[in-house]
């Protein structure tokens, strides 16, 4: 755990901290983090399980205001390395409000298919395999989905819910490549003229497994929590944005997502 606690390098986030890491033998450790108490205190806030060689992990739904962290590792036979003591102030964090959320019907958007609509995709409900986006099919990609999302924001993370089901999970048309662009002005017209790229999101199954096969962890991270990709700390704010669907999990032309979910520093336009 000495070469992993050694590499661990922190930076202020949204509602947190991001902590960026190296495990170069693949060994399953857990990283902990603790916040200091108005009392003085430390409390435990936070475990972060893996296995991968590199990665980073989140610290979240922290407030905007000078807080002290303690971040140390363990390996599976309980060994503990030493902990990395840190104060910063994370950045003001809140989960935008899906009521002020509205489809934008540009010319090229993909249409809906078998009466699955784009509000299914902003509802607030995730988990079901009924309540959901569906697009037709087939429809060759890219598939483009713009959302209003009712308030100039700089966004900082968004959550892709998968459409579930024995035959939807990691397969069917649920996404596996996509793009997300931004702006603050409202389009009018279809095409990408205007809009600005933010982020390029490819799809993740921790198993491994092949199509048509996912574990426990998978159906948690794509189902359960949502799979969670965070946009540049430096993004510009923006009012819309756009998704470019260009791959599907199991190479069907269709897209299917059963929730979307935003966070991120509304205040800019207050």
């Amino acid at each position: 755990m000495v070469s992993v606690f050694n590499s661990l390098e922190w930076f202020t986030g949204f509602g947190g901290v991001v902590v960026n890491y190296d495990n170069s033998t693949g060994s399953n450790f857990a990283a902990y983090t603790l916040v200091k108490g108005k009392d003085g205190s430390w409390d435990a806030y936070d475990t972060y399980y893996t296995n991968t060689r590199s990665g980073k992990f989140s610290v979240r739904g922290l407030a905007s205001e000078e807080t002290d962290f303690a971040i140390y590792v363990r390996d599976k036979w309980d060994n503990c390395s030493d902990t990395l003591y840190f104060t910063t102030t994370p950045w003001f964090e809140s989960e935008l409000d899906k009521k002020s959320f509205q489809h934008v019907a540009l010319s090229d958007e993909v249409m809906e298919g078998y009466g699955y609509t784009y509000q299914h995709a902003f509802n607030g409900i995730s988990g079901s395999q009924w309540d959901t986006f569906h697009s037709g099919y087939p429809i060759p990609f890219p598939h483009y989905f713009t959302l209003d999302l009712g308030t100039i924001v700089q966004l900082s993370r968004f959550k892709m819910y998968q459409r579930p089901g024995s035959d939807c999970t990691y397969m069917h048309g649920n996404p596996k490549y996509y793009k997300v662009y931004g702006r603050t002005d409202k389009p009018t017209s279809a095409g990408m003229e205007g809009w600005t790229e933010l982020l390029t999101c490819n799809s993740f199954k921790p198993s491994g497994l092949p199509v048509g096969e996912w574990s426990d962890e998978d159906y948690e991270l794509g189902v359960t929590n949502g799979e969670e990709f965070e946009f540049p700390l430096d993004a510009d704010p923006v009012r819309y944005v756009r998704f470019e669907f260009l791959q599907s999990w199991s190479g069907m032309e269709c897209t299917v997502m059963a929730e979307v979910t935003f966070w991120g520093d509304t205040t800019i336009s207050e």
